[in-house]
Formats: C-alpha cells, sequence, structure tokens
C-alpha cells in the first residue's frame, strides 16, 4: 500500500523538521519545500495527497501559492500553517480555497490530527466513478474537470466542487435506471 503524501512548504528549518518527524511517525510520506515556486513546477506534474502552506515564503506569498495550486488541481486539500494569526489572514486564507487554518505557535500532533481529517473529508466525498457522465455532460474527478459537449469549462475550486456535489445528488433522478426489456 502507498503512503499518504504530504507536501509542506515551510522556510523555517526547525519547524519543517518538527512536522516532517511527527507525519513521518504517522506513515506520510513528507516532501519539504523551503520556497514556493518549486512546488509550482513539481505541481503541474505530480500532486500530493495534502498540501501544509506557510503564507510567509522568501520567493512567493502563501496565498498566492495557495490560488495557483488550486488552479491546477481544484480539489487538493490545502493547510496553511502560519504566523498570520490576524482574523483578516484566516478569512482570507479559506476564502481563497484552504481548507484549515492553523496559526503558529502550534501543536505538532494537533496538524497531524488535521492533516487526517483532511484525508477523511477527501475520501468519504469522493465519488466512487471518476468520471460522471450525464448526457453531454461530464465530470471528470481525477483531472478536475468537467465538459459540456466535449468543451473544457473553466470553473474555480469552488464552482468545481459545487457542480461535483449537484452530480452526486441529482444523478439518480437524472440518469434513468436499467430496465429489462
Amino acid at each position: 500500500m502507498q503512503r499518504e503524501t504530504v507536501w509542506l512548504v515551510e522556510d523555517e528549518q526547525g519547524i519543517a523538521d518538527t512536522l516532517v518527524y511527527m507525519l513521518q511517525q504517522e506513515g506520510f510520506a513528507v516532501e519539504v519545500f523551503e520556497r514556493g515556486l518549486p512546488v509550482l513546477d513539481k505541481a503541474r506534474q505530480l500532486v500530493p495527497d495534502v498540501m501544509i502552506l506557510d503564507v510567509g515564503l522568501p520567493d512567493i506569498s502563501g496565498f498566492e501559492l495557495c490560488r495557483q495550486l488550486l488552479a491546477l488541481h481544484p480539489a487538493l486539500p490545502v493547510l496553511f500553517l502560519t504566523a498570520r494569526s490576524e482574523e483578516v489572514d484566516r478569512l482570507l486564507g479559506l476564502e481563497i480555497g484552504a481548507d484549515d487554518y492553523v496559526a503558529k505557535p502550534f501543536s505538532p500532533r494537533e496538524v497531524c490530527a488535521r492533516v487526517r481529517t483532511l484525508l477523511r473529508r477527501v475520501k468519504k466525498f469522493s465519488s466512487p466513478s471518476p468520471v460522471i457522465r450525464i448526457g453531454h455532460f461530464e465530470l471528470n474527478e481525477p483531472a478536475a474537470q468537467i465538459s459540456w459537449f466535449d468543451t473544457p469549462l473553466t470553473l474555480t475550486r469552488y464552482e468545481f466542487l459545487l457542480a461535483e456535489d449537484v452530480t452526486q445528488v441529482a444523478r439518480p433522478r437524472l440518469v434513468p435506471p436499467a430496465t429489462d426489456g
């Protein structure tokens, strides 16, 4: 069985070392990045199971990094872990698409618990079929892509998640059951 992967984007070595140790003890494969731009490059080929981001990175704002990552992978679970603890920062992080926001100082065990919770949510709401087709509408969950008459639509993360939820709820009403005869 392959271990779930966590990408940790943190420029403070001591914090990164502590989290790597705790996450590895929990069974996660962890990759650490001190800067954000290399994460974007790597995310064009791979996607982790969970992303932990600092806001104050040396090369790009963690908020901007989150926006760009979610444009590539709308369903990627993101947890901010940052010293920026003002309400405006927490709200901004959540509004741009992060699933959770933890302010420093933090409990490493709590961060691990939050990562597990994010993964549980992702698994719980995963579609049993990765591609849903209803008429000329197609939702490809692994690619986080929606097409209408074979034309890909550009959606925000929340629009994609809403469409995904609607297809799960509405599908039994829209797709007639197979009958004999």
